[in-house]
């Protein structure tokens, strides 16, 4: 009797370690070799442990985070400059720039973890985080096709647009525009660089020739510039420079598409023989195509002059005035194409 309980209780003790060997939790793979689990190509990763469960996961979470704020993507592209030739006609030049691209601010799209996994032997709980590429492409890829839409609604009505005021506005609107949708488009790349080359090269190659196309906008803006008041020439040649500097074209009364005005009023004052100018200067620019409708409005002053003799005082003022508007016009005629 007694031989046969001792057979029984064996038998359960047997079963018992039995059970106990079946129901060993397996050590994943990724705890140590995450990156045979998780392949570089496919995934971004970030493995951390913790001395609790919630620790390692949120460690793994902040590893992956960091990584991709520091990462940096070396992005090149090519960009055309628009070159003016001597006989008149604007060409395109391609050069390539490189820029450097960080993802401080990239958020984490398509994040996960596994499920942390604790290893008696070391007493430490172990997590891997991690985004699928493709996915996070995916997700991340409408942020961008939303900054294109923006984009594209300012360009196409540049486009089509055939003033030649309105037209540079609308251009330089859209590169404006561009900056946003470029920068989403440049964090695709840390998700594929490939798959965005792919999708956006057609777009990136528009968005950089559109400096071309302002500087070819800007030869139509042609441009008659008279006054009513100069010395030599001064303040029309000083203000014909600073309208060629700007890449316009200066022409005859009979070709020009705007004429500029520079109206000059000395305000002259004489006290007994001391001749005293106060000179105010406005300038603006007529549209002949719209009913000479007046599209920039620009006014300025310079200081007090004081003399006896009125050919000086004129001839002063109006060097005044050219340094003036040389030193001021073509801020205000920048400001001119700013919606």
């Amino acid at each position: 009797m007694i031989k046969r309980k001792l057979f029984v209780f064996s038998l359960f003790t047997l079963f018992l370690i039995s059970s106990c060997k079946s129901t060993k939790i397996q050590e994943p793979l990724w705890v140590t070799d995450y990156k045979a689990v998780y392949n570089q190509d496919e995934y971004l990763t970030g493995f951390a442990e913790g001395s609790e469960k919630l620790e390692a996961k949120n460690n793994a979470i902040a590893n992956l985070s960091s990584y991709l704020s520091t990462n940096v993507q070396r992005v090149t592209e090519s960009e055309y400059d628009a070159i003016q030739k001597i006989n008149g006609q604007v060409e395109s030049e391609k050069k390539v720039n490189v820029h450097t691209i960080t993802t401080t601010d990239l958020e984490l799209f398509a994040l996960e973890t596994t499920e942390p996994f604790y290893k008696k032997s070391e007493k430490k709980w172990y997590c891997v985080a991690f985004i699928n590429k493709n996915t996070a492409w995916n997700q991340y890829n409408l942020n961008v096709q939303a900054e294109k839409d923006k984009f594209y609604s300012v360009y196409n009505l540049a486009k089509d647009e055939e003033n030649p005021f309105e037209k540079i506005k609308l251009l330089k609107s859209a590169q404006n525009q561009s900056v946003e949708f470029t920068n989403q488009l440049y964090k695709l790349y840390v998700f594929s660089k490939e798959r965005t080359n792919k999708v956006y090269s057609g777009d990136r190659k528009l968005i950089a020739e559109i400096p071309s196309e302002i500087l070819k906008a800007k030869k139509d803006f042609s441009v008659c510039v008279k006054t009513n008041q100069d010395n030599a020439n001064l303040i029309l040649s000083t203000v014909e420079q600073v309208f060629t500097q700007n890449d316009f074209s200066i022409t005859n009364e009979s070709s020009c598409r705007y004429n500029v005005f520079i109206d000059i009023d000395f305000n002259k004052v004489t006290e007994e023989e001391l001749i005293v100018l106060n000179p105010n200067v406005k300038v603006y620019i007529q549209d002949k195509k719209f009913d000479n409708k007046i599209i920039f409005n620009y006014s300025t002053k310079v200081e007090q002059i004081l003399s006896y003799n009125l050919s000086k005082a004129t001839k002063n003022a109006c060097e005044k005035i050219a340094t003036k508007l040389s030193e001021e016009l073509d801020i205000q005629i920048a400001k001119m194409f700013e919606n």
